[in-house]
């Protein structure tokens, strides 16, 4: 970069960035999340409560 600049090269100012909005969530929200949009589009799907301990992996 610096050589580009001592060459003459006019660098473009840097652009404005979109702050990026993440916000973690824990293993059962997201699946209820999940869960809540597979309801959503697909009405035959049953509402099963999945308790913590048949999560595939450990907490």
């Amino acid at each position: 970069m610096s050589r580009r600049m001592e060459a003459g090269e006019q660098i473009p100012e840097p652009r404005v960035q979109i702050p990026k909005l993440h916000v973690p969530t824990d293993n059962y929200t997201a699946l209820e999340n999940i869960k809540h949009l597979k309801k959503m589009l697909a009405k035959d799907i049953k509402d099963v409560h999945m308790e913590p301990s048949t999560w595939c992996g450990k907490l």
